[in-house]
């Protein structure tokens, strides 16, 4: 039997083993398999264009259809350009070609006092400064950098001691002949003279600074003002660059005559003043038939950036007519007999540049940034006046107040030929 399975076995052909798969065992005996690559076979490449003429019936006949997108397309860029160009041409035209002529120009090489008119008071200028304005050289001068418009203390320029400050002494401009105020001015004394006395609280001012203006000088009536200044540092400063009307205005006393507030400052630090300290500058317009109903509130802008809107109104005059004044009269608009809209900015303007210390009209809000008085108190003058240990430190007396680099008035309209 086993002699068969042998003769059995030795009867098949031998078979010829398979050509070795793409896939064989690993030759570490494991259970992974190896891929192994076969022959690449490379084809020569045939060019599948068509040789010779052959038809485009797609050309034969045009479809006028298929032309349609692109002139859809075309005919709405065409459109929106001219739409475009309309805008922006309506836009530009509508800008009014004013001209404007330049009527008065101050480098501050000197102080001309042909162009400049120092004034010198004690009364605080309707605002309640604490400030006596004067013709010292020490308070406005001229250097490389410009003019210098510079507060002082009154006990370092004057012979005035500490305790006549306060008490005992009497400052007469009207005497000595220096009081620049006219003589209608209301309380002219209070104006040009100062007395203190402690009992009273009537405190001489604290500080010494300078106004000047181009008042009987240089006014324009319509124009452009520019004004290239720097503002100094200090607690309480002031600087101001604004304009009133000539010959104390033609539509009756303050603020039926108006008044243009350029710019105005505070010098304090911006942290400790909330309102807004020298990283601020302030713009308002004052007018109204009375100091109760000045309507300033409706054109103020204050602004924490130099950076000004264009195309903002810079105006809008109220009306009057349902307003009764203290009396219970019915208050009479004073600029309707003009018959025009800007009244009353239609008469001519005079510029002011000033550096006031303190005040008592609410620009230093009480109780705010350390301030040492309160504006309705009798002795404020004088609480301003002991706190000097505090503000004074804070002064930046190198630059001082405001220094004014260069000034330029501009009349609305062509020059005379």
């Amino acid at each position: 039997m086993a002699a068969s399975r042998t003769a059995s076995v030795a009867e098949f052909p031998t078979i010829q083993s398979r050509p070795r798969s793409l896939w064989n065992p690993s030759e570490a005996g494991d259970s992974f398999l190896r891929e192994t690559k076969g022959p690449v076979i490379r084809r020569r490449f045939k060019n599948q264009r068509l040789v010779g003429p052959y038809d485009k019936p797609w050309l034969e006949v045009k479809d006028p259809r298929a032309s349609f997108p692109n002139i859809i397309f075309w005919s709405g860029m065409v459109i929106s350009c001219l739409i475009g160009g309309f805008i922006i041409w309506r836009n530009y035209d509508s800008v009014p070609k004013t001209e404007f002529c330049l009527s008065f120009e101050d480098n501050f090489e000197t102080l001309d006092l042909n162009n400049w008119r120092r004034e010198v008071q004690v009364g605080g200028f309707g605002t309640g400064s604490f400030d006596w304005t004067t013709t010292d050289d020490r308070n406005s001068y001229v250097d490389e950098q410009g003019l210098h418009i510079v507060p002082t203390l009154t006990t370092h320029d004057t012979n005035i001691t500490p305790d006549q400050l306060f008490d005992g002494y009497t400052l007469n401009l009207t005497r000595d002949g220096s009081c620049t105020a006219p003589k209608s001015t209301p309380n002219l004394n209070l104006t040009c003279t100062a007395v203190s006395n402690y009992t009273s609280g009537a405190t001489i001012p604290p500080v010494r600074s300078a106004r000047l203006s181009t008042e009987g000088k240089h006014s324009i009536r319509y124009g452009r003002v520019e004004v290239v200044a720097k503002i100094g540092k200090g607690d309480w400063y002031w600087p101001a660059i604004w304009m009133m009307p000539e010959m104390g205005g033609a539509y009756g006393p303050w603020p039926a005559s108006g008044e243009i507030d350029l710019a105005e400052f505070r010098g304090n630090n911006p942290k400790y003043y909330g309102e807004g300290g020298r990283d601020a500058v302030q713009s308002t317009i004052h007018w109204g038939p009375n100091k109760l109903h000045n309507r300033f509130w409706q054109t103020t802008a204050k602004l924490f950036q130099w950076k000004f809107p264009r195309g903002s109104t810079m105006w809008t005059r109220g009306g009057f007519q349902n307003i009764l004044d203290g009396g219970g009269n019915r208050l009479a608009d004073p600029w309707s007999q003009t018959g025009r809209a800007s009244t009353p900015f239609d008469q001519k303007f005079f510029l002011i540049l000033n550096v006031a210390v303190g005040g008592t009209n609410g620009y230093f809000l009480d109780g705010t940034g350390g301030k040492s008085w309160t504006d309705y108190s009798n002795t404020n003058v004088r609480e301003f006046a002991l706190a000097n240990t505090t503000w004074y430190p804070t002064w930046d007396m190198k630059d001082g107040g405001m220094v004014v680099r260069s000034v330029k008035m501009w009349n609305l309209g062509k020059c005379p030929s």
